[in-house]
């Protein structure tokens, strides 16, 4: 172990977008990483792009039918199944949801994993 920090980060993470006025703009991720870089704080850490969590992995938090439903939303944004609360304002769907969803649980389980295996400190 380094016993730098560790740090998950895709550029990929900013393409969840659920429109310019849902809080959760991924603006707030691109200017975060931004404060990162500029005062040099990624030089301090380990910087790591964790893989896409696979089916079997959001498989362990979610159902078969939900995993569906988000791919399906992905590729027809305007179809989305609203029973399972996708495409509703609170959670609108868009071009690509399930890849940047399964990038954002991948970065998720790439750091847990790194902890496990002892490549990142803990307090």
């Amino acid at each position: 172990m380094s016993g730098r920090a560790l740090l998950m980060w895709d550029e990929a993470v900013t393409k969840y977008d659920f429109g310019p006025s849902h809080p959760m703009d991924p603006v707030r991720l691109a200017l975060t990483m931004g404060l990162v870089r500029a005062y040099g704080l990624d030089r301090a850490v380990d910087v790591v792009a964790g893989r896409p969590a696979g089916e079997s992995t959001l498989r362990l938090v979610h159902r078969e039918d939900y995993v569906a439903a988000v791919r399906a939303a992905s590729e027809n944004p305007r179809a989305a199944d609203q029973s399972y609360g996708l495409g509703t304002l609170d959670d609108p769907a868009f071009p690509g949801m399930h890849e940047v969803s399964a990038m954002i649980a991948g970065q998720s389980v790439g750091a847990a994993e790194a902890v496990w295996r002892g490549e990142a400190p803990t307090p």
